[in-house]
């Protein structure tokens, strides 16, 4: 489970791929897919966050349970674009 904040939950839904990450685990990400998103938020400080529930689709002997992930769910790809910097110098 991962908590997502109110701003972006209107962006999750159930199937959209997700990647983890763990810091006991250096140099490996896993893949997952979302597969239930709360209805109802929990207060946090002065914000409001949802519960999303995702499954992992290509576990293996190194996760423990309770281990520590970086979530990333992707709720929009596009493909054939031109992504052009908009940093200060260009590039």
């Amino acid at each position: 489970m991962c908590r997502c904040p109110e701003v972006d939950i209107n962006s999750v839904q159930v199937g959209q791929p997700v990647t983890l990450t763990f810091d006991a685990i250096s140099g490996k990400t896993y893949n997952g897919k979302v597969v239930e998103v709360a209805q109802q938020g929990i207060p946090f400080k002065v914000s409001v966050n949802f519960t999303v529930t995702v499954v992992l689709t290509d576990a293996d002997k190194n996760l423990n349970r309770g281990m520590t992930a970086a979530v990333t769910i992707t709720v929009k790809q596009v493909n054939n674009v031109l992504l052009v910097p908009s940093g200060p110098f260009g590039w």
